[in-house]
């Protein structure tokens, strides 16, 4: 059906493998990835750790341009990362500012 998914997904989530789910020492832009016949699972350190899903990508990475206090550098960020955030559209901020406003309490007004 060519139908994919790209994701993010929490350290603790069940199903991970082990070798994911533990807390790995990572130098910084360091790549950790475990692929199976359809998934392909990827910590990325940047700031702080990212975990990512995807069936359509693979584990390489690009050479970015980032500016970082005034000063350039090249970092090797995953393809995956890329693609994501390229595309995620307002999905992801429109699910933030959803959970900034409680609407669990029911009121005369509404």
């Amino acid at each position: 059906m060519n139908v994919h998914l790209t994701g993010t997904v929490q350290r603790t989530r069940q199903g991970l493998p082990p070798e994911l789910k533990q807390k790995v020492k990572l130098k910084k832009h360091e790549v950790i990835a475990y692929e199976t016949k359809t998934v392909m699972m990827l910590v990325w350190l940047d700031k702080r750790p990212v975990y990512m899903l995807s069936t359509f990508h693979d584990a390489s990475t690009q050479q970015i341009q980032r500016r970082v206090k005034g000063a350039t550098e090249t970092v090797a960020k995953p393809t995956v990362t890329i693609d994501y955030t390229a595309k995620m559209g307002g999905v992801d901020r429109a699910d933030l500012m959803c959970t900034s406003y409680s609407f669990s309490r029911k009121s005369v007004k509404w």
